[in-house]
């Protein structure tokens, strides 16, 4: 029983878990004559997985809830749940469902003795149930005494297993208790047995009234009825199995893990297998050959073991059914095989001899006929206004009365004029602006409650054949704040981050965090600091929050929680909860990975996210009291009817006492108990999510019940007054907005962003002091709607009658002067060894290539210091288009890629030319296309496994990038636009040197490529095989340094007139090198 070791994992699926809860502990079992593995999720889906590589067979839905047991045989899957049991093939194909109406909380099964026809059934419940497997039908109801949740089938007997420590024998035939066993003094929590051994492990009472896993494994022989010498187990058995082929040897696990395999008969003969879990151990299975060992978490993770590479599940197992691929022969079609392609065309494929005229070519109009056309919509304000009435529903409606026909009529497209020009369009036909203006509303919001405005829509980004940068985000943004775009998944969350970026709490921690501590592992509060310091530095560009929602993507929690969005799961989901629930994650996650990774700062950042929460638990029977301290990072208001005010909503959130039933220690019985939750010392920061204030509420009535500030006094909030000690001002509200006929809503915030001084109109006082103002207040408040921005009235920002908006968070901050943006005072505080050291991720090889040379302190980067850069990418998902009827191509969503390669080289002094970055990164992504004829990157250069290169992670690049960047580097090559959004970092318009523009004739519109250049400026042949980012960052130095030498020496109209040369040559040679002389 030596040589354990895990071999493979199965992980909870995210979609699998509602959002706020733990996912449910998954049931499985291997199977008896098939070489397959099945596991169960909480929504009733079985899985199976073929073989020791857990390779996806099937997956089919059995309940509607979660399944508490499956029993495998020769014709298919068993599967339990409370009140029913379904009977499918392996392909998922149902045989036959039983319900009855004595299935109330069924919890287990097992088979009697008529083999794999018929199964007992058993629960929380006063009775057992004898099911027919071939009818589907219930054949017999005994009553029992006691709740059963344990049973197992062996020889002649049922052994079950109940919540009050007692363990039955059970006659299969009969169902009467034959034997009884009190086992523990709590409760069982597993049993199994082989032939005439029952081996059982279970919870036993402390003193306080609690459980604690018994450290003893008890057994039994069947044959006597009598209890055997139990078995020692220190960490506490909590569940066990006998081995299938050798009747002495079991294998007992803990809830932390610790697996003990041992023969009872020798206990010298022991091996120990500790299990890598996250959370606790909730059940363990034996294959049926005794080769493998599954492991289930809380968390829904599913752990394999084995001690052999080429095992099987089942001891002789059958073969496993696959799909099979149709077969064309010859023989069987006498016709031969025609591929029908782009090569071939489709009237070689013949067609069958007809004598009437074909359906497809029916010219007969007889049948054509005018009918009406569809009903117009009813009008949204007349729908959001209906008053209900028993089952209908009634209003007032002054549209077309009843019985007129609505005639036909061409359906009118949207107008082009809602998304902007091209770029490249308004080039060729020389406009500046679009015709419209998006900002200029033709009516006032208030007048039509019911009817989105413009500014408040979803919206979409359209791509041309230049990709996205041919798209006019300046058209949405006019503002020195930058939007996020959209185009990847999880940008929901675009309206939160944006309420973090200025909030300076949060970004005063991240910056300094990510100034002063280097990691290469991925962090949120790190990339959390890298998007700040690229909206802060963009001034109005639009970002991409890509590395972050990356990171979000590694974390298993967000998936567990549901964080994460899916492009191939189109259920419809909560939006404003699920950002929410992101909300509460993402502090949390903050302020643990501050403590984890001791990132320094002058006050933790959870004494100024989180207010300390007392909960009083009471039970009114034994006045028995239970205080607990934990932390809060986001509080609930719940918008009740009808409704007053917003601090009546508030208080109930800082102080609220409920009724619920729960275990009392004191009493060892479940009572009704009061629980209060009081939050003291509230934070600088207040996070509340607003429960409530639909469409209906009473909210809808009140312009303004959402207040700008408040006071705390004793606990309690207050409308401000100028006694107040503890104040809070609204810093920004997350809203959900809801557009009739669109089935997903979308997010915006409302932002309170204070102005800079000299910014700020100036005038002077009667005293000869000289001020700033900004319409008479230092704050303006600004919608974010992705990548649209603009300024709002503070009227609008407070007003929800619209039936379309409602809040869904607000963050208020502490009034007092110590909390402000420092917007450089980090700088100073830059850790910098990151450049002068390697960090590699997975290690070094002996026979790595290096072809780079760190720097030294003494070429330690100033301002203005010239560095050469080149990036090589990847594909990891490739574009998607849509071919419309007309023939047009339309580009759905372009190909996402993934950073694969950075070369960063000296561009000036005695080692000039000389890389000092070369990193390969470390892939964390499925890759469709290595593009390896364009990045020179081949299929293993990103595998720690097979790379020669020693890769480094992607939080390693960047922040050497990122480093460069703020020490007022500049940076050179050759098409940087795109190497800069694909690394997802925005370097300023002054620290850019880009020889494609340098080397370019806007009357000429055509820009020129780094190997024509190369060729025709400095005679050299580059990217003859493949590309090679020194290479090119090399030559893109060279080219600049070509230019400074020719407008230094003869001036700019020199250049100009070789410029004009170079499209002379490139249009003879078609604007590539000549293919080299054969001789």
């Amino acid at each position: 029983m030596e040589g354990w070791k895990e071999v493979n994992r199965v992980w909870p699926a995210a979609s699998s878990v509602s959002y706020g809860q733990t996912p449910m502990t998954p049931t499985m079992v291997f199977d008896i004559n098939r070489d397959l593995f099945w596991t169960t999720n909480p929504e009733g889906i079985v899985s199976s997985y073929y073989s020791q590589s857990l390779q996806r067979y099937t997956s089919f839905k059995t309940h509607n809830d979660p399944v508490f047991q499956i029993l495998p045989n020769d014709r298919g899957i068993l599967s339990l749940n409370k009140n029913s049991v379904r009977f499918n093939n392996r392909r998922g194909t149902c045989r036959n469902l039983t319900t009855d109406d004595n299935m109330k909380d069924l919890k287990c099964m097992a088979w009697t003795t008529r083999g794999v026809s018929e199964v007992v059934a058993a629960g929380d419940q006063d009775t057992l149930i004898k099911i027919n497997i071939d009818r589907g039908i219930v054949s017999e109801v005994i009553p029992h005494e006691r709740h059963i949740h344990k049973m197992r089938k062996t020889g002649r007997v049922i052994c079950a297993g109940s919540m009050g420590g007692f363990v039955e024998v059970i006659d299969p035939n009969s169902l009467e208790v034959v034997h009884s066993f009190r086992s523990y003094q709590g409760f069982v929590s597993d049993l199994d047995c082989y032939e005439n051994t029952l081996m059982t492990c279970g919870y036993s009472n402390t003193n306080n009234g609690g459980f604690f896993a018994d450290p003893l494994v008890s057994l039994y022989d069947l044959r006597m009825l009598r209890p055997i010498a139990p078995i020692s187990f220190p960490s506490g058995a909590a569940f066990v199995r006998q081995h299938p082929k050798l009747p002495t040897c079991c294998i007992i696990s803990s809830e932390v893990g610790h697996i003990r395999i041992l023969d009872y008969a020798n206990p010298a003969n022991i091996t120990l297998i500790t299990a890598e879990t996250t959370s606790y151990v909730t059940g363990l299975e034996v294959s049926p050959s005794g080769n493998f060992i599954s492991l289930a978490e809380q968390n829904g993770t599913v752990h394999l073991f084995g001690n052999k590479s080429d095992g099987t599940f089942a001891e002789f197992p059958m073969e496993t059914e696959f799909p099979t691929e149709m077969s064309y022969s010859r023989k069987e079609h006498r016709d031969p095989y025609i591929s029908v392609d782009s090569e071939i065309p489709l009237n070689a494929v013949g067609m069958p001899y007809y004598q009437e005229e074909l359906l497809s070519s029916w010219s007969y109009g007889g049948l054509t006929f005018k009918v009406g056309g569809m009903p117009s919509p009813i009008d949204y304000d007349v729908i959001t206004n209906l008053q209900k009435a028993d089952l209908f529903s009634y209003g007032n409606y002054n549209g077309p009365r009843r019985n007129l026909a609505n005639t036909y009529t061409v359906p009118t497209r949207r107008s082009s004029l809602s998304v902007p020009k091209f770029k490249s369009d308004k080039l060729r036909m020389g406009a500046k602006n679009d015709d419209i203006d998006i900002f200029r509303e033709s009516e006032d919001r208030g007048t039509k409650t019911n009817k989105v405005p413009k500014i408040y829509r979803k919206l979409e980004i359209k791509y041309s054949k230049f990709g996205v940068n041919d798209f006019d985000f300046g058209f949405y943004n006019r503002t020195k704040y930058s939007g996020l775009e959209i185009d990847i998944e999880n940008s929901y969350s675009n309206a939160l981050l944006q309420t973090y970026r200025y909030n300076p709490i949060i970004f005063n921690f991240a910056m300094n965090c990510l100034a002063t501590y280097n990691t290469d592992k991925p962090t949120v509060i790190n990339e959390l600091g890298f998007l700040f310091d690229m909206l802060y530095k963009a001034k109005g560009e639009s970002c991409r929050a890509h590395n972050f929602f990356k990171t979000l993507t590694l974390i298993p929690e967000a998936a567990a929680l549901g964080l994460l969005e899916d492009e191939f799961d189109k259920k419809v989901v909560d939006t404003s909860l699920r950002l929410q629930t992101l909300n509460k994650f993402l502090l949390e996650r903050i302020s643990n990975e501050a403590l984890i990774y001791n990132l320094p700062s002058e006050e933790p950042f959870s004494q100024l996210a989180s207010s300390p929460l007392i909960t009083t638990v009471k039970c009114p029977i034994c006045n028995s009291v239970l205080v607990r301290n934990s932390d809060i990072y986001s509080i609930d208001i719940r918008v009740n009817e009808p409704f007053e005010d917003i601090y009546e909503c508030m208080n109930a959130g800082l102080s609220n006492i409920s009724q619920t039933r729960g275990w009392c220690e004191n009493c060892h019985k479940y009572q009704i108990l009061s629980t209060l939750k009081v939050v003291q010392n509230t934070a600088p920061m207040l996070t509340f999510n607003v429960i409530g204030g639909n469409e209906k509420s009473d909210t809808k009535k009140q312009k303004n019940w959402i207040t700008s500030q408040f006071e705390i006094n004793n606990g309690l909030t207050k409308p401000i007054s100028e006694t107040s000690l503890i104040s809070y001002n609204l810093s920004s509200i997350i809203c959900e907005v809801s557009t009739p006929g669109n089935t997903e809503n979308h997010l915006i915030s409302f932002v309170k962003i204070k102005q800079n001084a000299n910014e700020m109109e100036e005038y002077v006082d009667n005293h000869g002091f000289t001020h700033y103002k900004t319409s008479d207040c230092d704050y303006k408040w600004y919608l974010f709607n992705d990548f649209l921005v603009t300024e709002v009235k503070e009227v609008d920002v407070f007003d929800f009658t619209a039936a379309w908006i409602i809040p869904v968070t607000l963050c208020y901050i502490k009034d007092t002067p110590v909390i402000e943006f420092e917007y450089e005072s980090w700088k100073e505080r830059m850790d910098t060894t990151a450049l002068y050291y390697d960090h590699f991720a997975a290690g070094t090889r002996e026979a790595k290539k290096i072809e780079y040379e760190l720097l030294t302190q003494s070429e330690a980067p100033t301002p203005g210091s010239l560095i050469a850069l080149d990036a090589e990418f990847v594909v990891t998902q490739p574009e998607e288009n849509e071919i419309r009827s007309n023939g047009l191509k339309i580009t759905i969503r372009p190909r996402r890629q993934a950073l694969a390669r950075v070369s960063v080289v000296r561009g000036e002094g005695p080692k000039e030319g000389i890389p000092f970055i070369d990193d390969y990164i470390k892939a964390t992504e499925n890759v469709v296309d290595y593009l390896t004829a364009y990045s020179g990157i081949c299929p293993g250069d990103l595998d720690p496994q097979t790379s020669t290169r020693s890769l480094v992670t992607l939080q390693t690049t960047y922040k050497k990038l990122w480093l460069l960047l703020n020490l007022g580097c500049t940076f050179i090559g050759h098409g940087l636009e795109n190497d800069f959004r694909g690394i997802n970092i925005h370097v300023p318009q002054s620290q850019i040197i880009d020889t494609l523009n340098i080397y370019y004739n806007p009357a000429r519109h055509r820009k020129l490529s780094l190997r024509f250049l190369a060729w025709a400026v400095l005679n050299l042949d580059v990217q003859t095989e493949n590309h090679d980012s020194i290479e090119d960052a090399v030559t893109a130095l060279q080219l600049y340094r070509k230019f400074k030498e020719i407008t230094k020496t003869s001036g700019y109209s020199k250049f100009h007139s070789m410029l004009e040369e170079l499209y002379e040559i490139g249009h003879k040679h078609g604007f590539k090198p000549p293919a080299n002389d054969p001789e």
